[in-house]
């Protein structure tokens, strides 16, 4: 019972970092990831905006192309600032062309992604707002501000802005992931998994990042569900084949395989899950939550050596950023010292 309350804690860990870490998916306005694979996105991303920039004025109107021209080069500006991840830089040129013209909404929604990447969600809800009342039918807005509603633990909100989002974009894989993810936060398991499925139908099949990740939250949904009281068996086996088919999709994916580690522990299969836990670790040498699975089954196997050396791992990778999940860090900690104490008894 104590090791099934433990990998639940581990799970639960995986959302905190969800709403932290992992969202490229819902960020494709301007953001790149720095990976060969995103380089496509990365240059609609900028043709979009490019064009978003260079339709707002009249070429007929000679005298109000050359008015504009100094709001483009400030959002040029910040776009490459943010591209290179100088996010101070890139909010100056957002604020710059804000100056040269206040009813901007390209610039507002802009410097509203920076200040999510920045963790300044109010400030980044309040820029979308903004760009908003300028542009009602700017669906790069209300992704973000949905999104930042999301980061401020505010899902209510952040499902609100994705459904409206769906009434403009009906076929926008990314309003049915994010929005999936909000409903996760709410509990709403099943609801989610039917976001997660409709927005697989949606995503284009050539990109398998998109459909890894996807596939990687559904699997998690129906983890999550098949733990309730009254599940049926089903929903495990399912959550299984869809971290096995993001894994598919993607053999880099840790994140996968962490989920289905977590899946086989919660089916009794403590070898399949060991094995994953160990692609894991081997894919992300700094992966807190695999070295902790890995303790957790290796104690559960008697190997109390080796899950006192994954627990150290645990408290160290935990510990370069504890204010994430501080209470994953205080466990962790206080289980190292439990189990020191056993087996120097021992």
């Amino acid at each position: 019972m104590l090791m099934q309350k433990l990998f639940k804690h581990l799970v639960s860990r995986q959302m905190v970092l969800r709403r932290i870490g992992l969202w490229q998916i819902a960020s494709r306005q301007i953001a790149s990831r720095q990976r060969a694979s995103q380089q496509t996105v990365l240059w609609l991303i900028l043709l979009g905006i490019l064009l978003a920039v260079l339709g707002r004025g009249c070429p007929s109107a000679i005298a109000a192309e050359m008015a504009l021209q100094p709001e483009r080069e400030r959002i040029t500006a910040g776009v490459a600032a943010f591209h290179q991840g100088d996010y101070p830089a890139a909010i100056a040129a957002f604020n710059a062309a804000i100056r040269e013209n206040p009813n901007s909404a390209v610039a507002y929604g802009d410097r509203c992604l920076v200040r999510i990447y920045q963790r300044e969600y109010a400030e980044a809800i309040a820029d979308c707002t903004q760009a908003l009342r300028l542009d009602p039918r700017n669906t790069e807005a209300y992704l973000n501000r949905g999104l930042a509603h999301y980061r401020r633990d505010e899902p209510d909100a952040a499902i609100a802005d994705f459904t409206h989002l769906l009434s403009l974009t009906p076929h926008d894989p990314r309003a049915r992931y994010n929005r999936g993810l909000a409903k996760v936060a709410q509990a709403a398991y099943r609801e989610a998994i039917v976001d997660y499925g409709e927005a697989l139908r949606q995503a284009p099949p050539q990109d398998h990042q998109m459909l890894g990740q996807i596939y990687t939250d559904r699997g998690l949904a129906e983890l999550l569900e098949s733990d309730r009281q009254g599940a049926s068996a089903s929903a495990l086996r399912s959550s299984i084949a869809d971290f096995t088919q993001a894994i598919q999709l993607d053999d880099h994916n840790a994140r996968a395989y962490l989920n289905r580690a977590c899946a086989y522990h919660r089916d009794g299969n403590l070898v399949a899950a060991l094995s994953d836990f160990d692609r894991a670790i081997q894919i992300d040498s700094t992966y807190a939550e695999a070295y902790f699975g890995r303790a957790m089954v290796r104690r559960q196997r008697g190997e109390a050596v080796g899950a006192i050396a994954d627990l150290r791992e645990s408290v160290r990778y935990f510990g370069e950023h504890p204010e994430l999940a501080p209470d994953a860090y205080r466990q962790a900690v206080q289980l190292l010292k439990q189990w020191r104490s056993q087996t120097s008894i021992g």
